[in-house]
């Protein structure tokens, strides 16, 4: 029987390994497998917003990961961040040409996986929501994701705080009471898990009437 040897590099000497040494060699070899994985993962964003796919992979050796949109390589995209073994593509103010299917890639010397993002944009909504001045007002948040999202409001895309007059309910309600002509805006509500971040609804809120 013919024992499998190892050459090595530095002195041209090669040695033997036992059948137990190849066959925990060859063990050591784990494909890679990525978090969360799905057919293909649906994701709709309103154009304009934000949005963020997210890849992990474990495997051994460690495998590297790459991003593809529509079969072409993003190894330079500018929003892509590598850390470690997961990778996260940002994509801002989206828009129609960013639509498409995006895979992320995951290989190593035992083999290779691939999870896919079907991206759809819809065309940009901005709903009018009409308050009266001093009157108190509600923008709704619809978002679902598992594990459940967390939500955030943006007004002309900043942060908006919590205060006397503005409360944010844990079913992503926004409420603000006695609304003053300074509350009027875009409001955002922004919904983000493991799994990536996303612009849910949009809202220009318009205050009329009077002062006194």
């Amino acid at each position: 029987m013919v024992k499998p040897s190892v050459e090595d590099k530095m002195h041209g000497q090669s040695c033997l390994l036992t059948p137990a040494q190849v066959l925990l060699a060859l063990l050591t070899l784990v494909p890679p497998l990525l978090a969360h994985m799905e057919p293909v993962e649906q994701v709709t964003v309103v154009q304009g917003s934000l949005v963020t796919l997210s890849c992990e992979a474990r495997g051994m050796p460690p495998p590297s990961l790459s991003w593809l949109k529509d079969g072409q390589p993003l190894s330079l995209h500018r929003n892509l961040l590598l850390d470690g073994q997961e990778t996260r593509l940002h994509l801002t103010a989206v828009a129609s040409h960013d639509a498409g299917l995006y895979s992320c890639v995951a290989s190593n010397a035992a083999g290779s996986s691939t999870k896919t993002f079907n991206l759809t944009v819809l065309g940009e909504k901005r709903p009018t929501s009409v308050a009266v001045l001093g009157q108190p007002v509600s923008l709704r948040c619809q978002v679902e994701g598992q594990p459940t999202p967390e939500i955030t409001w943006l007004r002309d895309r900043r942060p908006v705080a919590e205060g006397a007059r503005l409360r944010m309910f844990a079913n992503g309600t926004l409420w603000l009471a006695a609304v003053q002509r300074t509350d009027s805006g875009l409001y955002t509500c922004s919904a983000s898990n493991p799994a990536g971040r996303g612009s849910a609804d949009r809202y220009r809120l318009n205050i009329v009437g009077l002062t006194n």
